[in-house]
């Protein structure tokens, strides 16, 4: 089993003494500092000495950001030093939601699918029933324009359905190409 990993006397003392030489920088240059801010601020920094140590602390601060469902080594390692086994389980809580989302990602195109597959047939099924409707319109009622109307409707719709389809998926395409 792995040992505890505590910072030495040795590794706090340069940590400290790194942060008195940043202040010391910082407090080296606050004139110049200073002389940079609109004249609003100076005013403030003179009237109220809280302000002009919040400003510099505001300057001596450090942000770090990353873009990744992980934080950097660095940080992982400091985490594990403070928590012994918490960098492990956070890699495995990425690796797991990463699964977890692929198997949602999954469900939905497996429902898109059968949902397009059930949208087919009952146009299928429509068309036939409106064929099946112009053929006894003109068979067995002699209305020959009527039945041709509605036959020729139901082709453009069944036409136009397809063609707005494929515009839509074509869309859905290009919208999941640019977010990759």
């Amino acid at each position: 089993m792995e040992q505890d990993k505590k910072p030495t006397k040795s590794q706090n003392a340069e940590e400290s003494e790194k942060l008195d030489d940043l202040l010391k920088d910082v407090v080296e240059h606050e004139d110049e500092f200073i002389e940079q801010l609109p004249e609003p601020l100076k005013d403030a920094m003179e009237q109220n000495p809280e302000v002009k140590s919040f400003m510099l602390a505001a300057v001596t601060s450090k942000t770090t950001s990353y873009s990744s469902p992980y934080p950097p080594p660095e940080i992982l390692r400091e985490y594990e030093d403070l928590v012994p086994g918490v960098a492990k389980d956070l890699l495995y809580q990425g690796i797991n939601q990463g699964k977890h989302r692929m198997e949602l990602e999954k469900e939905v195109i497996i429902r898109e699918v059968k949902m397009g597959e059930r949208g087919q047939i009952f146009a299928f099924i429509s068309f036939l029933v409106a064929l099946l409707a112009a053929g006894i319109l003109a068979v067995v009622y002699g209305q020959t324009v009527l039945a041709c109307t509605i036959a020729g409707a139901t082709v453009v719709g069944v036409v136009a359905a397809f063609i707005t389809g494929r515009k839509r998926q074509e869309q859905h395409f290009k919208k999941e190409e640019k977010k990759k």
